[in-house]
């Protein structure tokens, strides 16, 4: 089973609401995997710092057995 997390200092109100979903079909087409085996997570408002700089940014994680 596919799992994917995304964490973000972004807050919650800049994500699309259906941006996870999107996540998760782009997921299943790229890992040649069905979309009920996907799994996503998205973490947003965490504090977050990237080179020094508190702007926009995020880490995405993504674990799955037999695809890389």
């Amino acid at each position: 089973m596919p799992i994917c997390t995304l964490e973000t200092n972004l807050g919650k109100e800049k994500i699309p609401k259906d941006f996870h979903v999107k996540l998760a079909n782009v997921l299943a087409a790229t890992l040649k995997k069905d979309l009920e085996r996907i799994s996503v997570t998205i973490s947003p408002g965490l504090m977050m710092t990237r080179g020094g700089s508190t702007d926009p940014t995020a880490t995405l994680h993504i674990w799955s057995i037999a695809v890389f």
